[in-house]
């Protein structure tokens, strides 16, 4: 079309930033566009981006807000194409290769000046997300030398000091990881010096908050599918089991879906969630803070929360448990282990762990067999950080070994025997479970050594294992709680004697000149001929008789381990380079993910937590905005200008007349009264103003009469005087046109909703209603429950014919047509906690309150709901 091509004026873009963007429906159009046909669009998509940063200069009234909106969801749907050429395609389509310069110069300028000192928290929080958006969507393209050479570190930093909330900090913390490590092995990225040298202990604190409950929103999502955690002991439960739950007291326990092992599988492979992307910041500030190190292994839980650590450490189990399912787990997991390994290097900060003042509750994987004990109640931080190696052992043996996160796992147990043996601290665990797994991962070596053989850096993962155990052997009286704990390890080796001269002869070992397998193989024989001596002498030997045979054969054993077993070589970031690439290309996927999802749904990022900590705030707010503007609003009549005709005019007599309309749902203004009328005392000689009231009837057929428009009625049947001066003025040639004379109308009083919403239910629907596709909310009764009758929601494409609408502060919900009876005046809340989220409702015509769990996942395509069945969710009226 060619007006399309036109170039549109200053006004159409300044009105175009004042009207609130419709994003589901712009990300509709953009994803509808393949990489060529934004290319031909190019004339539009610069004039909508330079036209948007000139709004965000501007700063007047809410346009800047709107442009942002407009910004985040053009630029990632934008930036995510594939295009031939990505950076010299995605310079044409925002801005050409003239102009891009100047552009961009003024786009960076601008995020970062709302960034720093934006005049709301949520505006400088929408322009941290469109810097996401492009840093995430243009990563590989030269587009973020502009974020480089103009430094945002300062701006982001203040954003995260002046908010308010902890879960605003995910995405600005997030933003930081990509830009320290874009082209960071290329060139000095400004960033990485920025984050050596910062030193706000204040705002390191907050960051970590934010990384231990984001762990814990993550380690949740692994829960949900599968809850590992062993049910304790309860009377209730007892009671319920050998089928006495009718007696038992207190309300009944909530069931958790229970899946199938390939469901779970598939569920398992989609996990982490997005927000993990959050891991390769904290792996970039652990590595080049000291400060910030030794605040995430000091700082202390608040109240109802794990400490950061703990909830780090409790992640990284998951992940090391599921890390063979899929590439992305297994990157997050090699980033957790090196974040691991940097606080175990240094010395202060391993004394710490190791010690009681690291106590407190961590919650371990037990999502997959063999199991570790189980440690309820508080416990030393590196026996938690030692469990969660050995599982990482256990539970990744495949042929094709991930040699790199074994080198890790084993390392890790190797820093921490090495210093507890330094320092000769008795540390109470289960170090059987420990050797177990060590001795078994040399099995495992040696049986599959025709595909383990040649992979690379294979030799440095059998050095460090193999000199793990030796150190053992030589220090284990040091740092092992007893000596039973001793004489185990011994009676491990010398029962893996064979396996252990095998797996010397097939990984040649014996010409590594840095391996203690000598070691092991001389315990080993040493105890196997002390034993084939008390066997001659006494037949077969019993378990007691052989522990005595070991600790008698300390005398005479001389253990000749290399020097050097506790020491080790620390980091370098440079030989894990190719990884890092790999795990920085991860999160930028996930972090454009959660861009997209942010925008479109408008989820609340750890909403459990958010949402405890805001409810107060929310709900008085809430509250306001229900007292200002209740569901049925009265709009005063016109003073300066004729009312409209009596309704009746014109049309046949009837009991009831059509309602006057009201305003659309989102709309606050009052109803309009059409121009034909408003014009009528103007243009009285004008016959074409007749047809204005009938136009009018037939345009509002459905919607309710307002208040004052009653009281108007109700006046006007008082006298017929008074009905006489209601009358609009009309031209001489339509008050000679005769007309029925006017019947009485009744006075009709504005109904009362049929049911109430509670701020917070108002709140949460609206989250809910705000979707891609539209769809409607309808609450009705099932017959279920021993009292007849349970509350029951669902989404539905459109309303029944008959179907109750309810409309409050601009949210729409509809009642089933043959359960008002059993709803009208109830009133519909929110309630969240530790456990559950549902919706609440509070009916007069009752004796108590019931509830009824909200369902919205659709079970199958004709579009029915999950219920939950149980007593104590149904009623009677």
């Amino acid at each position: 079309d060619p007006e399309d091509d036109a170039e549109r004026s200053e006004g159409f873009w300044r009105e175009f930033f004042l009207l609130r963007p419709d994003r589901a429906a712009l990300k509709r159009i953009l994803d509808g566009l393949g990489p060529a046909d934004m290319l031909a669009l190019e004339e539009h998509t610069r004039e909508l981006f330079a036209r948007a940063v000139t709004a965000m200069k501007s700063g007047q009234g809410v346009a800047d807000m709107h442009a942002l909106d407009t910004l985040s969801v053009f630029l990632c749907s934008a930036l995510s194409k594939k295009y031939a050429h990505p950076s010299s395609d995605i310079i044409i389509v925002l801005a050409g290769i003239d102009y891009v310069d100047t552009i961009f110069t003024d786009f960076v300028g601008a995020v970062d000046q709302i960034i720093r000192s934006g005049k709301s928290l949520e505006l400088r929080q929408k322009a941290v997300e469109v810097v996401l958006a492009v840093t995430a969507g243009a990563y590989q393209t030269s587009l973020l030398t502009y974020f480089i050479q103009r430094d945002l570190f300062p701006s982001v930093i203040k954003f995260i000091q002046d908010t308010d909330a902890t879960e605003r900090i995910l995405t600005p913390f997030s933003l930081l990881g990509l830009l320290a490590n874009y082209n960071k092995f290329e060139f000095q990225n400004p960033y990485q010096m920025r984050l050596n040298d910062f030193v706000n202990e204040a705002t390191i604190k907050k960051i970590i908050r934010c990384i231990g409950q984001t762990c814990e929103s993550l380690t949740t999502q692994f829960v949900d599918v599968q809850d590992d955690l062993p049910e304790g002991w309860t009377f209730n439960g007892t009671l319920r089991m050998i089928g006495l739950g009718a007696v038992a007291r207190g309300p009944k326990p909530e069931k958790k879906p229970v899946y199938d092992a390939e469901t779970m599988k598939q569920m398992f492979t989609k996990l982490p969630g997005e927000e993990a992307a959050v891991l390769l910041a904290t792996y970039d500030f652990t590595h080049a803070n000291k400060l910030f190190c030794f605040n995430l292994a000091t700082l202390p839980a608040e109240k109802g929360e794990e400490q950061p650590l703990a909830a780090f450490t409790s992640l990284t189990s998951y992940l090391l448990q599921h890390a063979h399912l899929s590439e992305r787990t297994t990157h997050y997991s090699h980033l957790n282990l090196m974040v691991f390994r940097l606080l175990i290097e240094d010395s202060v900060l391993c004394k710490r762990i190791c010690s009681e003042e690291s106590k407190g509750q961590v919650r371990l994987c037990r999502q997959r067999q063999p199991f570790l004990p189980l440690v309820r109640g508080d416990r030393i931080l590196a026996t938690a950080v030692l469990d969660t190696m050995v599982d990482g052992i256990t539970h990744n043996l495949r042929r094709r070994l991930d040699v790199g996160l074994y080198t890790l796992c084993v390392g890790i147990l190797l820093r921490v025997i090495s210093y507890l043996s330094r320092s000769r601290t008795r540390l109470t665990y289960h170090w059987a479970d420990l050797f177990r797994a060590l001795l078994n991962l040399i099995r495992f070596l040696t049986q599959y050594v025709a595909d383990l053989k040649d992979l690379s850096q294979i030799d440095l993962l059998l050095d460090n294992v193999v000199n793990l155990v030796a150190l053992s052997l030589s220090a284990g009286e040091g740092f092992l709680p007893s000596p039973a704990a001793y004489d185990d390890l011994f009676y491990k080796v010398v029962e893996a004697g064979d396996t252990l001269t095998k797996f010397k002869e097939s990984y040649q070992l014996g010409k590594r000149p840095g391996n203690s397998i000598d070691t092991l193989i001389n315990v080993s024989t040493h105890y196997k001929e002390l034993l084939a001596e008390g066997g001659k002498k006494k037949g077969n030997l019993t378990s007691i008789q052989v522990t005595e045979v070991i600790k008698q054969g300390y005398e005479t054993l001389s253990i000749q381990a290399k020097e050097g077993l506790d020491t080790w070589d620390r980091y370098r970031e440079a030989d894990e380079r190719t990884l890092l690439k790999k795990m920085a290309r991860a999160a930028v996927i996930d972090v454009r993910g959660l861009v997209e999802r942010t925008k479109m749904n408008a989820p609340r990022i750890l909403s459990r937590v958010a949402f405890r900590r805001s409810c107060t705030a929310l709900q008085c707010a809430s509250a306001r905005r229900a007292y200002g503007s209740p569901s049925f609003q009265s709009y005063p009549l016109y003073s300066n200008n004729p009312l409209p005709p009596a309704r009746g005019d014109g049309v046949p007599e009837s009991s009831i007349a059509s309602p006057d309309a009201l305003p659309k749902v989102n709309e606050t203004r009052p109803p309009k009264i059409p121009s034909q009328m408003a014009t009528a005392h103007q243009q009285s000689s004008t016959p074409s103003t007749l047809s204005s009231p009938s136009s009018a009837t037939q345009s509002s057929t459905t919607t309710k009469t307002p208040a004052s428009a009653s009281t108007t009625a109700a006046k006007a049947t008082a006298t017929s005087s008074t009905a006489a001066v209601a009358a609009p003025k009309i031209t001489e040639a339509a008050a000679q046109t005769p007309k029925p004379a006017a019947r009485p109308k009744r006075t009709l009083r504005a109904r009362k909703a049929a049911m109430k919403l509670s701020p917070a239910a108002v709140e949460q629907l609206r989250a809910m209603l705000d979707q891609p596709e539209p769809k409607l909310i309808k609450v009705g009764v099932r017959n279920r429950g021993c009292s007849g009758l349970a509350y029951h929601l669902e989404y539905v494409e459109k309303p029944g014919s008959f179907d109750e609408e309810v409309v409050q502060d601009g949210v729409k919900v509809l009642i089933d047509s043959k359960a008002l009876f059993s709803i009208i005046g109830s009133e519909m809340d929110w309630v969240e906690d530790k456990l559950s989220q549902r919706f609440v409702f509070k009916n007069p015509n009752i004796s108590e309150y019931y509830f009824a769990s909200y369902q919205a996942k659709w079970s199958n395509a004709n579009g029915a709901t999950e219920e939950q069945c149980g007593c104590g969710e149904s009623f009677m009226v």
